[in-house]
């Protein structure tokens, strides 16, 4: 994740895959990402909530409006968190 405008890394890369990533999405709690391959495998990863959380706010530096909080996360009730 990063700012597409200041693209830098963020912790670790996640490995796994043995061909390049085809698709990336999330579970309808956004606790638990997930990837498909061309290597025919889809992966789960764990996320350490808080720290993405934390980089979402250092980022964005604003607090999501209900149609930004709803794009990614349409199942979860608006409770934005950054203040």
């Amino acid at each position: 994740m990063s700012d597409p405008s200041r693209p830098t890394a963020f912790g670790q890369p996640l490995t796994g895959h043995t061909s390049d990533v085809s698709s990336v999405a999330s579970s309808p709690t956004a606790r638990t990402p997930l990837s498909a391959g061309y290597d025919g495998t889809v992966r789960l990863w764990g996320i350490d909530v808080d720290r993405a959380v934390a980089r979402i706010c250092d980022v964005t530096r604003t607090t999501l409006n209900r149609q930004q909080w709803l794009e990614p996360i349409p199942g979860l009730p608006f409770d934005p968190p950054c203040t």
